[in-house]
């Protein structure tokens, strides 16, 4: 376990999740939730969580709309 920001607290395993989907977002920032999933072997509603995690967290922002918008890991 270890502790965040926030000071919530999170495990080694979902922190590595996301590090992997930041990996995926910046090499490709046009997908998908449902194409990240596939391609990190979780669920969709998973990713889902780790998107907004992100988001909130100031790892992760959207430009522009859903469909035609993509992703931009801030560093």
């Amino acid at each position: 376990m270890e502790s965040t920001a926030d000071g919530s607290v999170q495990s080694a395993e979902e922190s590595s999740e996301e590090t992997s989907l930041l990996a995926l977002l910046r090499s490709n920032p046009a997908l998908t939730a449902r194409q990240a999933a596939e391609r990190l072997g979780l669920s969709q509603r998973a990713v889902e969580k780790q998107l907004a995690a992100l988001k909130a967290g100031g790892h992760l922002s959207r430009i522009g709309l859903n469909k035609g918008g993509h992703w931009q890991v801030v560093e």
